[in-house]
């Protein structure tokens, strides 16, 4: 399996947005179709897929890395994308829709949580390498950080700040989690670097150009940024010259300056082992530059101004025909109503025993809510005390019960006469005598045992009435 060092490279070309670059030789190894534009800040590759937004639309286009045609599957977002980023690990994308910051879980599509907190639409979104922090920068000119508990409590930012006066043009992390730092550039003609863990402002430095991209070096002993006039600024973090909170990049320092394109450069990025610099202008071309010698070696043309760049590295198969992604990025899910939101659950894969015993409740009930009562207690009272309490209220409602099932039966038994009966057993063991039905006599059956009535008496007697004596 061979790997490749690879450029993407995305434009404002109408039929082919993006492309693929080979870092070395300079040929094209792959271009993605598409019905539109990509802007600035609206690109991502995550799971063999390669995701970018068209301009002033609230869709992500999803194409295969071995495909020309974007999947007739689109990531749809509650309003138009300003710009997205999605995690180094592949499992959120943060989208944001005018002022709002959308956080989406990729493997199911959950909206997780939302952020407001500027007061003009986003205009960069980036993750930091260990996918717990997201920082955001908007037109307003303020910078925030989130951590991924935060959006999703709905609580507020890390720390937000407003040191820019203008417009946040691109923002990046250094390594590290809580102990990383923030480096902004905005249309003030400045760049700044934050603490994240303080909110604190380490240092600013203002350019003679406005800036308008940056890009930290992988070992982060240096930063460049592009500006509106073509040039390229490198800036040494580790210069101990400067002794103040704010510095000037001096104009007559050639040495620290990328010089080359005709127009403004729109984005910039180092290689992983921080020799070469590319870059991409409005005039068409990206160049490639020895960050060393500040010499471009490559040259490569465009059908438009190039608007995202990034190093990428490739295996052999992500372009191969019968290559499938790994990961699928399941379509968002805008829930319309607060309930839908809070009825989201979340998959954790736990190795270790005994975290799981700290994750999960030791009771039988296994985290389901059980029923409970609240009762009115004073202040000041202990534990002990409110158990009691509730037993005491236990034994009068079972008195209750009690007095309601004898009464019941009372008055089954007797009926309306109302005569009182105290040794009143339980309903289950009242036996009912029931009235035995009547049996029907057959005649001239053995349980017939009226006497037989004699007819010749009967007839003695008639004659007797009448007066007539038969004679022998």
């Amino acid at each position: 399996m061979e790997c490749v060092n690879a450029i993407v490279c995305t434009t404002m070309d109408q039929t082919n947005p993006a492309t693929i670059w080979d870092s070395k030789t300079g040929t094209l190894i792959a271009h993605f179709r598409g019905k539109g534009s990509i802007p600035r800040h609206c690109i991502s590759i995550s799971g063999g897929y390669l995701y970018a937004s068209e301009r002033g639309k609230p869709l992500i286009h999803c194409w295969p890395l071995n495909k020309q045609h974007c999947e007739s599957r689109r990531l749809i977002a509650p309003g138009k994308i300003e710009c997205f980023d999605f995690s180094p690990d592949s499992t959120h994308a943060a989208v944001a829709v005018s002022e709002k910051l959308h956080l989406y879980q990729l493997s199911s599509g959950r909206l997780l949580g939302i952020g407001a907190k500027h007061y003009q639409p986003i205009s960069v979104v980036k993750f930091n390498d260990t996918n717990n922090l997201i920082a955001c920068g908007g037109l307003d000119g303020m910078i925030t950080v989130w951590t991924l508990a935060n959006l999703i409590q709905g609580s507020d930012p890390l720390f937000s700040s407003m040191d820019h006066n203008l417009p946040i043009s691109d923002l990046t992390f250094t390594s590290g989690s809580l102990r990383s730092r923030v480096l902004s550039v905005s249309a003030d003609f400045s760049c700044k670097i934050f603490e994240v863990a303080s909110g604190k402002l380490l240092l600013s430095i203002a350019f003679p150009a406005r800036p308008t991209c940056l890009a930290l070096a992988p070992n982060e002993t240096a930063v460049f940024i592009g500006n509106s006039e073509g040039g390229i600024f490198e800036v040494n973090l580790f210069d101990k010259s400067r002794k103040t909170a704010e510095y000037h990049q001096p104009t007559e320092d050639q040495d620290s300056v990328f010089a080359g394109h005709e127009k403004q450069v729109s984005c910039i990025a180092v290689s992983r082992d921080s020799i070469y610099l590319i870059s991409g202008s409005h005039d068409e071309t990206v160049r490639v530059w020895h960050i060393e010698s500040h010499q471009c070696v490559r040259k490569m043309s465009q059908r438009g101004a190039v608007t995202n760049l990034m190093f990428r590295v490739f295996s052999s198969w992500n372009f191969a025909t019968g290559f499938k992604p790994p990961l699928v990025a399941h379509s968002f899910i805008n829930p319309s109503n607060e309930e839908a939101h809070n009825d989201t659950s979340f998959e954790i894969m736990v190795k270790d025993d005994q975290l799981l015993d700290q994750i999960l409740p030791t009771s039988s009930t296994c985290g389901i809510p059980q029923l409970s009562a609240s009762v009115a207690t004073p202040s000041g009272v202990t534990s002990s005390d409110q158990e009691a309490h509730l037993k005491l209220e236990i034994e009068k409602l079972k008195t209750v019960n009690n007095q309601m099932y004898r009464f019941a039966v009372k008055a089954i038994l007797n009926g309306p006469s109302g005569v009182a009966n105290d040794s009143v057993v339980p309903f289950s063991n009242v036996k009912v005598r029931l009235p035995n039905k009547k049996k029907k006599k057959v005649k001239g059956s053995q349980n017939d045992k009226r006497p037989k009535k004699d007819k010749t008496k009967r007839k003695k007697q008639k004659i007797v009435k009448s007066g007539k004596v038969n004679q022998p």
